[in-house]
């Protein structure tokens, strides 16, 4: 890996970006000569008191002298904002790509040694990222302008006054050197800090993802005690950080009185005779001191976006030295002929605490199925049904396991732990349909087609077809063009929308997470309905825990204690197979 692809200036410099950055640029040039021609105007407006001839000429060139400041400032923060924004787009989509192409991401690490599972990338991610955005919200991007400004104005006065100008300019720089100083400090108290509150969102989600085993956890207290002392150590770091900020802050306050100090002192050796002048120097420091108190105010939110920036990159560095999976852009969905499952074994490692004591393993699934097929997969609950799914969509990688795709042509592509290269080929081969499935805050179209650059011609045949196959879409009042808000869909709509996406991409494998309970009699019509639709150009696997999404399936496997049980039609197992029938009486008593 180069080290050019982590540097700064790989997160922070848009190559296509130029216009913004040469606005930014010019903004900060025009402060910077704005700058220098405050203290000699200034001097000008004193000196034409006496005068009226001179007094309005220059009070007008004070009054453009402001408007220009006034419409550099707001160039200048409408343009860093905007970059700001793009740049922050650019590294949180660089972050996760890097993730997303990394074995982190394929399941080798969500039942073992991981470091980064998705919900800690997301969190890190985000969050980490988020400093950056409460620094643009604080306004501190607003004292490099303001800082251009003032040394443009210091650099100014020494024309007019040589040893009050170097005096304050010397008084100024050692102020601002202290309090970096002090900021490289909260900076080392700020990253301990964002470390700490990262172990505690994870201790906090680990106890959380466990709560649906509670009833295997021998704690009857229901609680991890590791947490307290991480909750201990960040408390702890938390009160020294809030030290700091008082500390920092009084200090900074302190400033404005010791320049007047300075200012009186050096009256004798500085030959101030004119009341220009003088003007000029005390409206200088009034100037001046505002941003200078700025960087204990706003320092505190740079150094916490600097540390997430640092984290950011530490991230990316150690994803980017694992094994990656090299996603190939052009490759097609391939004619399936037929899927092969092997899995020997799989079981939880024993270090997965909340689950260990039941002793759940798969063991012994074989099966194959064909192109155009529906299998369903059945069985009480605890079985493996759920976990032999998250195989199948790589969520888990079983050690033991081979998963075959053989295709019209006999092209092959074999899937597993030992075969993780394959991972994209294979995934490019699935689809999967669930209430979990995400849902975007786009029109209907894109949430189907998942793209903005398709011809809406293909796009309108398929909506025309299944609109009259499925008269449910019709009554739903939504066109290809509506905007979707997520949480005005019910979960059954959430996963009607999911199958007309993989309906529409016409994946050769479509797993299915059952169809939602408890839907209306229309809406789960429509999903049985799509369930065929798919059906006549994919493979569909379905997880069911109702008879009636598989009644008429070319297999149904009926798993039992994390085997295969049984396997055949609906009639064979009604009569062959004592765990299908429990299965069914199960049912009924529901119902």
């Amino acid at each position: 890996m180069s080290t050019s692809e982590n540097s700064w200036s790989s997160y922070l410099y848009l190559k296509d970006q130029r216009k913004l950055i040469f606005l930014i640029v010019l903004a900060l040039a025009g402060a910077a000569y704005l700058g220098y021609l405050t203290p000699v105007l200034i001097s000008d407006l004193y000196s034409s008191y006496d005068s009226d001839t001179d007094f309005v000429p220059a009070l007008k060139n004070i009054g453009i002298l402001f408007i220009f400041e006034y419409f550099v400032q707001i160039i200048y923060q409408i343009s860093l904002s905007r970059y700001v924004q793009l740049a922050l787009q650019h590294i949180r989509s660089k972050s996760y790509s890097n993730w997303i192409r990394s074995y982190e991401s394929v399941g080798i690490g969500k039942f073992g040694d991981t470091k980064y599972p998705l919900g800690e990338v997301l969190a890190r991610i985000l969050s980490d990222t988020e400093a950056v955005i409460e620094m643009v919200g604080s306004g501190s991007f607003k004292i490099f302008i303001d800082f251009t400004y003032i040394l443009s104005c210091l650099v100014s006065f020494i024309s007019l006054n040589t040893t009050s100008g170097i005096t304050l300019i010397v008084a100024e720089v050692i102020a601002c050197i202290f309090l970096v100083i002090g900021s490289k400090k909260m900076g080392v108290v700020y990253m301990a800090v964002r470390k700490s509150m990262g172990h505690m969102s994870r201790v906090v989600a680990n106890i959380t993802s466990g709560f649906r085993f509670t009833y295997y956890t021998p704690n009857r207290n229901y609680a991890s005690n590791k947490s307290y002392d991480v909750f201990e150590d960040f408390l702890k770091k938390q009160l020294k950080a809030n030290v700091w900020d008082a500390g920092y802050f009084a200090i900074a306050e302190s400033l404005f009185p010791l320049l007047l100090v300075i200012l009186v002192l050096i009256f004798p050796y500085s030959n101030i005779t004119e009341m220009a002048v003088l003007g000029a120097i005390i409206d200088l420091i009034q100037r001046s001191i505002s941003p200078i108190k700025e960087v204990a105010s706003k320092i505190s939110s740079i150094q916490r976006a600097k540390t997430g920036l640092i984290r950011i990159q530490e991230f990316n560095v150690d994803i980017q030295n694992l094994p990656t999976v090299k996603f190939d852009d052009d490759l097609k969905s391939i004619q399936m002929k037929t899927l092969e499952i092997n899995i020997s074994h799989f079981s939880y490692p024993e270090n997965r605490n909340e689950i260990k004591e039941t002793n759940f393993s798969l063991d012994n699934i074989h099966f194959k199925a064909g192109a155009g097929e529906l299998i369903g997969i059945v069985g009480l609950s605890g079985s493996g049904k759920s976990t032999l799914l998250k195989i199948l969509s790589t969520d888990i990688l079983a050690k033991d396991s081979l998963i075959k795709l053989i295709g019209d042509n006999n092209e092959e592509i074999n899937f597993s732990l030992g075969h993780v290269e394959n991972i994209d080929s294979y995934k490019r081969q699935v689809s999967i349909v669930s209430q979990d499935s995400h849902v975007f805050s786009e029109t209907l179209q894109f949430n189907i087609t998942m793209s903005n650059e398709l011809e809406s011609t293909e796009f309108e045949n398929f909506w025309n077809n299944v609109v009259i196959e499925i008269p449910y879409l019709g009554r739903w009042g939504i066109t290809p063009t509506s905007l979707i808000n997520p949480k005005d869909l019910s979960l059954g709509q959430k996963q009607l929308l999911s199958a007309l996406r993989s309906c529409f991409l016409t994946k050769p494998i479509v797993l299915f997470d059952e169809i939602s309970s408890g839907l209306d009699s229309e809406l789960e019509e429509a999903l049985r309905k799509l369930v065929l639709l798919i059906q006549k150009k994919s493979l569909t696997i379905i997880v069911a825990h109702r008879i009636e999404t598989i009644v008429n399936a070319n297999q149904i496997i009926v798993m039992d204690k994390g085997q295969i049980e049984s396997i055949g039609k609906h009639k064979e197992l009604e009569s062959n197979s004592a765990t299908y029938q429990e299965f069914i009486s199960q049912l009924k008593t529901l119902s």
